[in-house]
């Protein structure tokens, strides 16, 4: 049974250090605090969360970016879909959809925009395409340093390490552009709790740091670890895994996202819910989809309208508009 919080605006002495989660109501966008308080009011086309201080924001067709007092820190002047959160300080952001550069919090351009795409920053480093079809990995004073080469999307870097993709095979390469693992693999994912999925003769294993496989490939699709367990495929069932490659939770899912804040999103049949650990239920299944937890709330689709619930599943705030890609599904 899902219990809805009501919602009252906050007093403006009210913190602004607290968690902020961007909603809709009435067509518009503001943020709420985990109560589901109103902290920011409705008067954006558009919000994204929080990420250093700092969300991007749509006014009047621009992108801009907001600290937590509601207030423009970067005025709406960027290209909104080619601009993005910012991450270690610095944020994607074009005056056009043909170029890629990246701001500082302060709205300058830090590194001209001069690329055909851009990541995000992870350890320092950013993903960089100077053409349209290879790219390689600039610092934050814009120099290239991991040669442009690499094809596909890859990974960004996580714990010192990269997955890139050259001449159809996956490997992985350091900080400094060396080749850490040679490329062998069909597939490869992020490094997570030191260790990373690949896949070798279309079966998923894991691999160490040194690329020797310490988790035999064994599984039809396999994610990177979260909180010690990861998610792992057999045929048309989820499970998650331990690090000794054993069964945690058997595979009995139709589809999994990975374990944040002691929960993860599992569906059974049709409908989402919310699982623990040792693999009973924090939330039974109930949504039409789900999204982890971040901040104590997480995402989930009720019918064709988004909303946030907390860990036991109570409803802190519903969209009052539906989301015009699952209309059709209600008819």
């Amino acid at each position: 049974m899902i219990v809805l919080l009501v919602a009252v605006t906050a007093a403006p002495a009210q913190r602004r250090n607290e968690r902020l989660f961007p909603v809709e109501q009435g067509g518009k966008y503001g943020y709420i605090n985990s109560g589901g308080i109103i902290v920011i009011p409705f008067k954006f086309d558009y919000a994204a969360d929080f990420h250093g201080g700092l969300a991007k924001v749509e006014s009047n067709e621009k992108c801009g970016y907001i600290n937590t007092a509601g207030e423009f820190v970067v005025r709406p002047q960027y290209d909104f879909l080619n601009s993005e959160d910012f991450s270690e300080g610095l944020a994607q952001a074009g005056t056009d959809r043909r170029k890629n550069g990246f701001i500082d919090t302060t709205g300058r351009m830090a590194i001209p925009a001069t690329y055909f795409m851009t990541g995000k920053f992870s350890e320092g480093l950013a993903k960089v395409w100077p053409t349209p079809s290879e790219y390689g990995f600039i610092n934050k004073a814009g120099r290239l340093v991991v040669p442009a080469v690499y094809s596909d999307y890859g990974c960004d870097f996580h714990e010192g390490l990269a997955c890139v993709k050259k001449d159809g095979k996956y490997g992985f390469v350091d900080k400094f552009g060396k080749i850490a693992i040679p490329f062998q693999f069909q597939q490869a994912f992020d490094f997570s709790e030191e260790i990373a999925p690949a896949e070798l003769d279309k079966k998923w294993g894991f691999i160490d740091r040194t690329g020797v496989f310490v988790i035999p490939p064994q599984f039809d699709l396999a994610w990177s670890f979260q909180e010690g367990l990861a998610p792992a495929r057999i045929g048309e069932k989820w499970g998650f895994i331990a690090k000794a490659g054993r069964w945690a939770v058997p595979p009995q899912f139709d589809e999994v996202i990975g374990f944040s804040e002691g929960l993860a999103p599992v569906r059974l049949g049709a409908k989402w819910g919310y699982l623990r650990h040792d693999g009973t239920f924090a939330v039974a299944p109930q949504f039409e989809d789900a999204w982890i937890f971040d901040g104590g709330l997480a995402q989930v689709r009720i019918g064709a309208r988004w909303a946030l619930v907390n860990v036991n599943g109570t409803l802190v705030w519903k969209w009052d508009e539906d989301d015009d890609l699952y209309t059709t599904d209600q008819d």
